[in-house]
């Protein structure tokens, strides 16, 4: 299009139809969902071979514009060295105006004048355009209602327009469809003449020169700005952290129920918040006077608890075995013989101590979690029953809390933990916690499903918009290694390391101890990847820790993989633990908060996904 200063009619832009291509689109919206009127105007202009280097604008909104505030712009078509033309689209199934105004039936407002809306549309644009300097006076712009599914008459429209509200070029129907760029490209050349005519200043020129590539693309930066926001990992791992206190703090309703019970005996399944309502009452009971232990079987439990209630005066927190050996005064526990030493030689020595030196320190308050692994020990038990000592003005308490079915430790018949409570510390109160405050409910009833348990939740406290899912993933003893490396690189995306844990069944079979202590004669990239981000003595800069279901028992991770999951893995827990391989899996399964994959041989389990966490197919298990 020429410059213009002289009246004439712009001639059409020749095109070579083989050369052009389809008008970019570009929404001010993702998944923008567009209404009828729009959808038949943008499909046309798709459609044409004539709008290869148009871009088009689909529902802009202008927040500060000039006119009127937060005014949406239904279409913005901007055409490289010709104009702007600015589109109003009308669903209407008729169209009518007289002296009272327009008409537009079968819309939602039909009394309002789309033609004012464009108009204000327009205003609002040049106001924008000025925001990016750009000179918006001399730009050419022009204004289209269009109403894609009204047949005009062209005739009665020529000659019934009161007051001049509009002019023909400024409105299209129907039939405009066929040939949208000529419907378009007439709109900005009738409009660019009709400022010919109503010029008063001869430097009030429209040079279309001005609208270039560089031009376009300040312009689409400006109204569509591509500012985004991307989900990161840590992100992520705050929103979880979150809903997790979230989901504990609402457990605090029962602290006050129950501080005025001595004795207290909390039951539940893994995720139901034992562990978090006993620390929250050994703080209450340290602040009220009383001289608190706090122990467990696990020393990774007892670490965790550390870290959580700090180290205040008043407040021990040992692993149950390690208290025993400073009882016993012992410097160190034996490495051989260890089923005697901890099950009989070191609670007998610790028990000879305390009835023998009144000079050992007694607590007020016991705080004693995961009793179900001391409570098969006679003389463990004997141990906590003198350690439970008085303290003047207050009332000796003890808050214990148990799950039977998490008895894996000991190798023996399970017992009924509440009951051996009850016959250690006299009558007590026992609340059974039937609230998952640690896992997703997606993720929970996963689980269950796959173990064949009934869940033993009534409530679920943690949003299932954090839910992520339970993989099964098929694996063989020749590719476990790669596909545990591919999906902790997956993992990766969505979790820190350091929220990623990898457990096993026993030490010396598992994947990773063979892969590090073949660390000197590395082969593979995935051995090679699994070395470098897996922590060990050998690599402690490694974000990525791995253990033993058994020692990892009462923690919990955001993400949990399991591997060696096979009939060898069955049987040895069968043989050493006296439980099923279910069993083992149900404490495994029950420490993840939103994501578990397992690795899993030998057909055990009917595999979900593949290693890249694509869904699994018949097709995919036999290529496998």
């Amino acid at each position: 299009m020429p410059k213009v200063d002289e009246l004439e009619f712009y001639p059409p832009i020749q095109f070579d139809p083989n050369e052009a291509s389809m008008a970019q689109i570009r929404y001010s919206q993702e998944n923008a969902k567009l209404t009828t009127a729009e959808q038949l105007i943008l499909d046309a202009i798709k459609d044409s071979k004539l709008t290869g280097d148009w871009v088009v604008l689909h529902g802009v909104t202008i927040s500060h514009p000039l006119k009127k505030r937060d005014e949406e712009i239904d279409f913005i078509v901007l055409i490289p060295n010709q104009g702007i033309v600015v589109i109003e689209a009308k669903g209407a199934v008729a169209f009518s105006f007289d002296e009272h105004g327009v008409e537009l039936k079968g819309v939602p407002d039909p009394y309002k004048n789309p033609f004012d809306q464009a108009r204000t549309g327009e205003h609002n644009l040049r106001y924008e355009l000025e925001q990016i300097e750009l000179p918006e006076s001399k730009i050419p712009i022009a204004r289209l209602v269009w109403l894609p599914r009204v047949d005009e008459n062209v005739d009665e429209l020529a000659t019934n327009r009161p007051g001049r509200g509009f002019m023909n070029y400024e409105i299209a129907f129907q039939s405009a469809l066929d040939n949208p760029f000529q419907t378009i490209e007439n709109a900005l050349i009738e409009s660019s003449n009709e400022h010919l005519r109503k010029k008063k200043n001869k430097n009030e020129v429209l040079d279309p020169n001005l609208l270039g590539k560089d031009e376009i693309k300040a312009i689409i930066q400006h109204l569509i700005p591509e500012f985004r926001v991307s989900e990161k990992v840590e992100a992520k791992q705050k929103e979880r952290a979150r809903e997790l206190k979230k989901a504990s703090d609402k457990q605090d309703f029962l602290l006050e129920m129950i501080r005025d019970n001595s004795v207290v005996y909390f039951s539940g399944a893994a995720g139901s918040g034992k562990s978090m309502i006993l620390s929250k009452l050994a703080l209450y009971c340290r602040n009220q006077g009383h001289n608190v232990l706090v122990t467990c079987h696990n020393i990774m439990m007892s670490s965790w608890l550390s870290d959580k209630l700090g180290h205040p005066e008043n407040l021990k927190v040992v692993a149950f075995d390690d208290l025993l050996l400073e009882i016993a005064g012992f410097k160190s526990h034996k490495t051989t013989n260890v089923d005697t030493w901890y099950n009989q030689t070191l609670p007998a020595a610790a028990l000879e101590k305390l009835k023998n030196d009144g000079t050992i320190e007694k607590y007020s308050t016991l705080v004693i979690d995961e009793f179900q692994d001391i409570a098969i020990n006679d003389l463990k038990l004997a141990v906590l029953a003198l350690l439970r000592g008085k303290q003047k003005g207050l009332t000796s308490r003890v808050y214990i809390a148990g799950d039977d079915d998490q008895q894996i430790m000991n190798g023996t018949n399970p017992v009924d933990s509440v009951e051996v409570a009850r016959k250690t510390f006299g009558a007590l109160t026992h609340i059974q916690l039937k609230t998952n405050i640690r896992q997703t409910p997606e993720l929970s009833s996963a689980v269950y499903k796959l173990l064949g348990k009934k869940s033993p939740f009534d409530v679920h406290y943690i949003n299932e918009g954090l839910t992520d899912e339970l993989e099964v993933i098929h694996v063989t003893p020749e590719n476990q290694v790669k596909r545990l490396a591919t999906v902790l690189e997956r993992l990766e995306k969505d979790y820190p390391q350091r929220d990623i844990r990898v457990l096993h069944f026993k030490n010396e079979n598992a994947v990773l101890t063979k892969v590090f202590s073949n660390r000197g004669n590395l082969i593979s990239t995935a051995e090679r990847k699994l070395v470098q981000i897996c922590k060990h003595e050998t690599n402690p800069t490694g974000e990525i820790r791995w253990r033993s279901i058994r020692k990892f028992k009462g923690l919990d991770q955001d993400a949990i993989v399991i591997t060696d999951i096979s009939k060898e893995s069955a049987a040895w827990v069968e043989q050493e633990l006296k439980r099923t391989l279910e069993d083992a899996l149900y404490v495994g399964l029950t420490r993840a908060r939103f994501k578990v994959v397992l690795l899993v041989q030998d057909g055990l389990f009917v595999p979900t996904h593949n290693a890249d966490g694509t869904p699994q197919t018949k097709r995919d298990d036999l290529a496998s």
